[in-house]
C-alpha cells in the first residue's frame, strides 16, 4: 500500500528542482571581490600597507568556503623602506552563504600606530528580506612598562570595528559599529569584545541585501601588540524560508 509516498517521479523531480532552487537563493552563490585581506599602516606621516590577493587554490566549491591564514611575520615597510610595524598573525575566512570572518595579531612600531585591516566585499545573490548577526573582539598587551592603550576611529573615535551590508567598507550601510576604546597599565592586558545583538541571534535589516565588507581600524600604543578577530554573516528571514517550504509542500501536492 503505498498511501502518501505515492508521489509520481515527475513531482518528486519537480519538487527538487524547485527546493535546490531555493537552495541556490539560499545559498547565495557570491563572488570575493578585491584583496582578500589588507591592512594599511600609519604612524605619523610614515604610511605602509600589505594586501593578500586571491587564490583560486583555496577556494572550496562544494562548500562555498575560502580560508586563507598566514602566520609568519611580515614586517610593514613605510615609503623610504624602514619598519612601521610587524604583522604576527592573521586570517579570513568567507563563505557565499555569506559568512566574513577576519582576525590578526599585530605590533607597533616606536610611535604610536594606526593600524586599517579590511576584508574583501563578498557579493551574493540578492536576499530579501534578511537578517544579520556580527561580533568583533580586540585585545591588546603592553610590551614596555608604560600603559596600552587602543582607541578605534569609527563611530567619533569610539568603536574600533564596522560590519557594512550594500557597499565596500567604509561605504555601504552600517549594521555594527562595536569594540569600544580601551587602555590599561604596565605590562597589562585588556580585552574587549562587542556583539549586534548584543546576547546573540541575529536582526532583520530588511532587503535586498546583495553585498557586505567589514573593517578593523585603531590606533595602538608605540611597542604594544594587539589581536582582534570578528565573524559578521547575513542570511535569509525565518519568513523567506518557510514560503519556500511552503512553495515545495505545494508542488508536492499538486503531483499526487
Amino acid at each position: 500500500m503505498r498511501g502518501n509516498w505515492g508521489i509520481s517521479r515527475t513531482a518528486r523531480g519537480l519538487a527538487v528542482a524547485a527546493f535546490a532552487s531555493a537552495s541556490a537563493a539560499i545559498a547565495a552563490a557570491g563572488s570575493i571581490e578585491g584583496s582578500i585581506l589588507t591592512i594599511d599602516v600609519r604612524s605619523g606621516d610614515r604610511v605602509g600597507t600589505y594586501s593578500v590577493a586571491y587564490d583560486a587554490n583555496l577556494y572550496n566549491a562544494e562548500t562555498g568556503v575560502y580560508n586563507w591564514n598566514q602566520n609568519q611575520q611580515v614586517d610593514i615597510m613605510d615609503q623610504n623602506g624602514q619598519m612601521i610595524a610587524c604583522i604576527n598573525q592573521m586570517w579570513a575566512y568567507y563563505v557565499v552563504d555569506p559568512v566574513v570572518s577576519l582576525g590578526f595579531l599585530v605590533t607597533a612600531g616606536a610611535a604610536d600606530t594606526q593600524f586599517t585591516i579590511t576584508s574583501a566585499l563578498l557579493s551574493f545573490d540578492p536576499l530579501n528580506p534578511a537578517q544579520a548577526t556580527a561580533s568583533a573582539q580586540v585585545g591588546a598587551t603592553d610590551n614596555d612598562g608604560n600603559g596600552v592603550r587602543v582607541v578605534g576611529a569609527y563611530e567619533g573615535n569610539t568603536k574600533s570595528y564596522i560590519a557594512n551590508y550594500n557597499g565596500f567598507v567604509p561605504g555601504g550601510t552600517n549594521y555594527a559599529s562595536l569594540v569600544d576604546n580601551q587602555s590599561g597599565g604596565a605590562f597589562a592586558s585588556i580585552t574587549q569584545n562587542e556583539g549586534r545583538p548584543p546576547g546573540g541571534g541575529f536582526t532583520p535589516i530588511g532587503g535586498p541585501v546583495s553585498s557586505m565588507s567589514s573593517s578593523f581600524k585603531f590606533t595602538l600604543s608605540a611597542n604594544d601588540s594587539a589581536g582582534g578577530t570578528s565573524v559578521f554573516v547575513v542570511t535569509p528571514e525565518p519568513s523567506s524560508l518557510a514560503l519556500i517550504g511552503l512553495g515545495v509542500v505545494a508542488l508536492l501536492r499538486r503531483g499526487r
